[in-house]
């Protein structure tokens, strides 16, 4: 007798790779704006910088984890979230609490807030249901 034992293949459902995917292209804009920001536009203090770019390191190391299914995926996007907070208070804070760049720059931060904390609830949620080991 042949007994066949089968497991259970372990798939990634679809919404992880969609969401997964969005992120890492959205992280590369962000890193993209770091770097022309940084290299053409500005210059930050050193530590306004190092936040910005943990920002954006970050964020693309939790779209990665969240591709390959990491539990880590949390710590990177809760990272990622705190340094956004500390780069854009501080950007918010030296111009006066007022956007140079208008309502359409206010609005575009609010959004990019709300994707951080987007991408911070959906991998916790994941790592909850035991989808990210």
């Amino acid at each position: 007798m042949n007994e066949t034992t089968s497991t259970p293949k372990l798939t990634t459902l679809w919404h992880v790779w969609l969401v997964g995917v969005l992120a890492l292209i959205w992280n590369c804009m962000n890193a993209f704006d770091y770097f022309m920001t940084t290299t053409h536009f500005y210059s930050f203090p050193m530590w306004v910088d190092i936040s910005w770019g943990l920002y954006v390191l970050a964020g693309i190391l939790g779209a990665v984890a969240l591709l390959f299914r990491k539990r880590w995926a949390v710590a990177m996007f809760t990272v990622s979230l705190a340094a956004m907070v500390i780069t854009s208070f501080y950007i918010f804070a030296t111009s006066g609490f007022s956007v140079e760049g208008g309502m359409g720059a206010l609005i575009f931060t609010a959004i990019t807030f709300i994707i951080a904390i987007g991408l911070l609830i959906y991998a916790r949620l994941l790592a909850r249901k035991n989808i990210l080991n």
